[in-house]
């Protein structure tokens, strides 16, 4: 993925739920942590 220390927010939707996942990039490891899916107007309000 990356090696520059950024951390990435994506919006994903599935099975009719969002979500929100984050990617944390280090130089030495990736590590990505996804929030519990919630219908679409409760991740609208986030």
């Amino acid at each position: 993925m990356c090696e520059c220390g950024e951390t990435l927010y994506e919006l994903c939707e599935a099975g009719g739920l969002r979500f929100i996942r984050r990617t944390i990039c280090k130089a030495s490891s990736t590590m990505v942590s996804e929030m519990i899916g919630m219908s679409p107007a409760e991740v609208e309000l986030l």
